[in-house]
């Protein structure tokens, strides 16, 4: 679970609290998180200033939390996919980003580039293999 603080709770199939961690407490100065994703080896979230931060591990935070770059948007995106990383040590993390403005990004920790999809706005995206 992700909550809009930027707390993190990881849990087992049967409802037993695993892990309970901030992601970065920069989160709550800029607003808080009204938007976030997981991914099975970490979590991405916006904050209510449009930032996004991604975390490399489901367990804790510090040195597995890095700021992407920044999004240069007007309104809250719609939706957010973590492009996992090639490796599993990797941070190398790449998140799609659905604008309200109808831009697709792809954006990780140098640059947010957009994709030129010319169909949005588009309200989701998943990952297949």
């Amino acid at each position: 679970c992700v909550f809009e603080n930027g707390v993190v709770r990881t849990f087992t199939v049967m409802c037993e609290k695993v892990d309970e961690f901030t992601v970065d407490e920069r989160i709550m100065v800029e607003g808080g998180t009204p938007l976030a994703t997981i991914w099975p080896n970490g979590v991405a979230l916006l904050t209510r200033k449009f930032s996004l931060f991604v975390n490399h591990s489901v367990t804790k935070s510090g040195d597995a939390c890095q700021r992407c770059a920044e999004l240069r948007v007007s309104k809250t995106p719609i939706c957010l996919c973590v492009l996992p990383p090639p490796h599993e040590d990797s941070s190398d993390v790449q998140v799609i980003v659905g604008t309200a403005e109808g831009p697709v990004l792809m954006v990780d920790r140098h640059e947010a580039r957009d994709l030129a999809l010319d169909d949005g706005p588009y309200i989701a995206f998943a990952v297949s293999s």
